[in-house]
């Protein structure tokens, strides 16, 4: 995703939160929209960002001082960057701690990609068509950009309901197989307003080779939470 999106998408979920929020200090917005063009400038990526992330968020002065020395994880780099954040941080005022506090959660969700507030699906939450062969449209959604729909009535699926586990521990999102032959997939329809969860279902290799549903009862907790995709 590109900064401007990245920057515009962290905008529209702080003005929602903010919204239903009042009582939060009115700096708030600027102070977590000035951490994310920190963190956005910084170009992190993959592994990076994570690993920033959860660096700032412990705030440990020792760890951030032997992240930056040049023969430590990616060269100093990621010690500098969490540094850099978290001095910006320092410097922010707030109104009360607990205001502080909240900020500093919630700009990690936001540079996470995270939403701060249940998806609703309303109309300003979706971006242009996607048009795949003939006349068939997609719409995704900016807000959690694994949430789809297809046509602009379509009833939205998350793509990561379901992740499979295999014996050997890796995981996987597709399909796979009941007993009787119904195929399960990850993606499955949600009800609104939405926050989106996973569940691992533990698979064994069937006939053919197919992926086959080890216990199906672990599928009763999966289809309280959503609808089945069909």
């Amino acid at each position: 995703m590109s900064l401007s999106k990245v920057i515009t998408k962290a905008e529209y979920e702080l003005d929602k939160f903010l919204k239903e929020n009042p009582s939060v200090d009115k700096s708030f917005k600027g102070n977590i929209l000035d951490l994310m063009d920190i963190f956005s400038e910084q170009g992190h990526s993959g592994m990076s960002a994570g690993a920033c992330l959860a660096m700032f968020k412990q705030n440990n002065d020792t760890e951030i001082e032997e992240a930056s020395k040049p023969d430590s994880f990616y060269g100093g780099m990621l010690g500098e960057s969490v540094k850099e954040l978290v001095d910006a941080f320092r410097e922010q005022d707030y109104g009360r701690a607990t205001d502080k506090a909240l900020a500093r959660e919630i700009f990690i969700r936001l540079a996470n990609q995270e939403n701060l507030t249940p998806i609703t699906c309303e109309d300003s939450e979706w971006g242009e068509p996607i048009r795949w062969r003939g006349e068939r449209e997609s719409y995704q959604n900016i807000r959690l950009s694994s949430v789809f729909k297809e046509g602009k009535d379509g009833k939205p699926y998350y793509i990561d309901a379901v992740v499979f586990k295999e014996e050997s521990g890796v995981c996987f999102t597709g399909s796979a197989m009941t007993k009787d032959g119904e195929t399960i997939r990850s993606r499955q329809y949600i009800k609104l307003p939405f926050e989106p969860k996973r569940f691992y279902v533990d698979v064994i290799e069937g006939p053919n080779g197919n992926s086959l549903i080890k216990d199906e009862e672990q599928l009763e907790e999966v289809f309280e939470y959503y609808d089945k995709f069909e």
